[in-house]
């Protein structure tokens, strides 16, 4: 038997060809792949929270869990989700996390999203509502950027002059595919005559 987790279903695509989904487990954000047989059987749509039995997805996958079942509150195995309720309701106070954990957290969520990119505000955003837990900027930017010296992700700057000793914009992601990331921005600049137009 898998974990039995909250989740929250983020698309759906079901047609005549193709029946798959994606979601993310409530408390930790993290991404589901949710298979052709659940999408038949249960039906699910953008936007509905279920309890559901997740597994290890298929060797080589990019999305690490998948869902083998959801329990009905009516269904047969309605006991099941009666026992996950009491435990949740039993579950003990999560203690506060040290500052390598929250440190983790980001390094994480960002080699975990590899194709996306934050401003240390965004990203700071996003730890507060996956982890419940309130941040600092300020000393987000600093733990950032001593991730950024270790090599463990990627820091793109933009100055808006050779005179400025600070950047004007921070922004950060997964190191995995930053080159992709900073190529693809530089393609896009060079498609638009290498001009950007404001308004």
């Amino acid at each position: 038997m898998g974990q039995i987790k909250e989740i929250y279903i983020t698309n759906v695509v079901c047609d005549s060809e193709r029946k798959f989904g994606f979601a993310r487990i409530i408390e930790t954000a993290e991404e589901v792949f949710v298979p052709p047989h659940v999408i038949l059987e249960h039906s699910p749509q953008k936007g509905d929270q279920v309890v559901a039995e997740l597994i290890p997805n298929i060797e080589g996958q990019r999305v690490k869990l998948r869902v083998n079942m959801v329990y009905d509150p009516d269904g047969p195995f309605r006991h099941l989700l009666k026992n996950y309720r009491h435990k949740e309701k039993q579950a003990p106070v999560m203690k506060e996390p040290t500052h390598a954990e929250v440190v983790q957290w980001m390094c994480d969520h960002l080699n975990a999203y590899p194709m996306d990119v934050y401003t240390t505000q965004q990203l700071v955003e996003e730890i507060e509502v996956s982890h419940n837990y309130r941040m600092q900027t300020a000393t987000a930017g600093r733990d950032l950027d001593h991730l950024f010296k270790q090599g463990r992700i990627a820091k793109l700057q933009l100055f808006a002059t050779v005179t400025n000793s600070r950047a004007a914009r921070t922004m950060w992601c997964g190191q995995q595919n930053a080159t992709q990331i900073f190529d693809k921005m530089v393609e896009l600049y060079e498609n638009n005559e290498r001009r950007i137009d404001i308004g």
